[in-house]
């Protein structure tokens, strides 16, 4: 089993990989600026040659079969903080 990210047309895809809190870390799905103390969720597609990333709040994550993983995701993040 494993977890996917569900692209978007309007996704922005990337060539460089900056650590979040840099000016170009910036968001595949709202475009701002991920901070320091965010986590960046990076995906690399296979054989694209690129990377997306996104915020937390924004990225949408299914395991194989179609479980939506956005609420499990959240009350992680909420536990961690």
């Amino acid at each position: 089993m494993g977890i996917e990210v569900v692209l978007l047309d309007g996704d922005r895809r990337f060539r460089t990989s900056p650590d979040a809190g840099e000016r170009d870390c910036v968001c595949s799905r709202c475009g701002q600026v991920i901070a320091g103390e965010e986590v960046a969720i990076r995906a690399w597609p296979a054989g694209g040659g690129y990377e997306l990333r996104y915020h937390v709040g924004c990225v949408e994550l299914r395991v194989d079969g179609g479980m939506d993983l956005g609420a499990r995701l959240f009350s992680w993040t909420e536990e961690v903080d």
